[in-house]
């Protein structure tokens, strides 16, 4: 299994996540990447339909999601050369990041957004709710999603989910992932750094 080199503490240099004991793009792309794949591996494992279906696994899965997005963004006000507050809110993160970045996000979740009002359709029909289904945008599933990393985290103590406390936000995720692709080349075949072989055993020399 993939996993980071631990640096002792007492090293006099730096990790490359941190400089100086600031966070740096890499290692918080790094950090991201980490909870994304997770969600990932943990929404399959929740939807293994028909075969399978595995609720206790959504609720881990929209936190860590909503997690990598918070680095994700975190990391490009970094590379914009902004330090970040220290908040989950999705929204007051999004609207740090630069126009031009921020209208290059919106591009790249366009075609993401029909299957989303299929989605939103069905779910008010299923709820019986009046009238057509709200109008999906970026704004809106950013909007709906920006505080899911709290609310999911604690959601044991909740018997309902408040303005802003859902979770609408996979195609946002990948789109802030995909724009600091863009902007970093060499991180679209991103790799964690592999363990150390353990060394070969000795070959016992022949007796004569």
């Amino acid at each position: 299994m993939s996993q980071w080199k631990i640096r002792k503490k007492t090293s006099k240099h730096p990790a490359p996540e941190h400089q100086h004991g600031k966070p740096t793009p890499r290692g918080l792309f790094q950090q991201a990447e980490s909870f994304f794949r997770s969600a990932n591996l943990l929404f399959h494992n929740a939807t293994q339909i028909p075969l399978h279906f595995n609720p206790e696994f959504l609720f881990p899965s929209v936190v860590c999601q909503a997690f990598s997005l918070e680095l994700y963004l975190k990391c490009m006000i970094v590379i914009e050369g902004s330090p970040y507050p220290a908040t989950h809110d999705l929204e007051k993160l999004y609207e740090l990041i630069t126009a031009e970045n921020r209208s290059e996000i919106e591009k790249i979740c366009l075609p993401h957004l029909p299957l989303q009002q299929k989605m939103s359709d069905a779910f008010h029909k299923q709820a019986n709710k009046p009238g057509p289904a709200p109008i999906v945008t970026f704004q809106g599933m950013l909007h709906a999603s920006h505080r899911a990393f709290e609310a999911f985290r604690y959601v044991h103590e909740k018997t309902t989910l408040s303005d802003g406390q859902g979770w609408s936000g996979g195609p946002i995720v990948q789109s802030v992932r995909e724009r600091l692709m863009v902007v970093h080349p060499e991180w679209r075949n991103f790799q964690f750094v592999q363990p150390p072989k353990p060394p070969e055993p000795p070959v016992a020399s022949p007796t004569s």
